[in-house]
């Protein structure tokens, strides 16, 4: 007997939720997209899609791991992923310059839209194409906070050429250096 009641209490701190609580299907839940605005969760299509979206990668991924090796081959040392705090942002560049004060960021064309091979999607497109312009304009905020704190923004797409993108980096980063050699003097 004492025993059954030891179980019973240890299951209710388990699963503090009352017995008639209801809780909601998956197609009432939302999702906020900021400024006090909230939307219906999508619902996915399919397995697959939810595989391949559960796929995507927040760092490490092909383009930039390429742009990386090309840049490190190069003889250039920096920090990935490395947030980069301002007064009123916190930012997360795909590739960090602290010295150089260079923050590069290595965009996907869907999440952030590129002109040249943006998708907008068939499904869920209400959900898709507000993230989208919401991923948008939140990098413009993002390269406008970092440039007002001094910083040098790349933005490169992943379709781009690592090499030409190497080559972008390497110029920007040449041209920040000789401006801190030039204020050092």
């Amino acid at each position: 007997m004492y025993r059954k009641s030891v179980e019973s209490d240890q299951s209710n701190r388990r699963n503090p939720k009352p017995k008639n609580a209801v809780s909601s299907p998956r197609s009432e839940r939302t999702i906020a997209l900021g400024s006090g605005v909230r939307v219906a969760y999508p619902r996915p299509v399919s397995d697959a899609a939810s595989a391949a979206m559960r796929g995507n990668r927040k760092r490490d991924t092909k383009p930039e791991l390429a742009v990386r090796r090309l840049l490190h081959a190069r003889g250039y040392r920096y920090r990935v992923n490395a947030p980069i705090v301002l007064l009123t942002v916190r930012v997360r560049p795909d590739i960090v310059f602290r010295a150089a004060r260079v923050a590069i960021f290595i965009d996907g064309c869907f999440w952030h839209g590129c002109p040249k091979h943006g998708t907008q999607p068939k499904s869920n497109s209400h959900y898709w194409s507000s993230k989208i312009e919401r991923n948008i304009a939140r990098d413009r905020i993002y390269d406008r906070a970092l440039r007002s704190a001094g910083w040098a923004v790349v933005r490169i797409w992943e379709h781009d050429d690592p090499e030409r993108a190497a080559d972008r980096i390497s110029a920007r980063l040449a041209k920040a250096r000789s401006l801190i050699s030039k204020t050092a003097v």
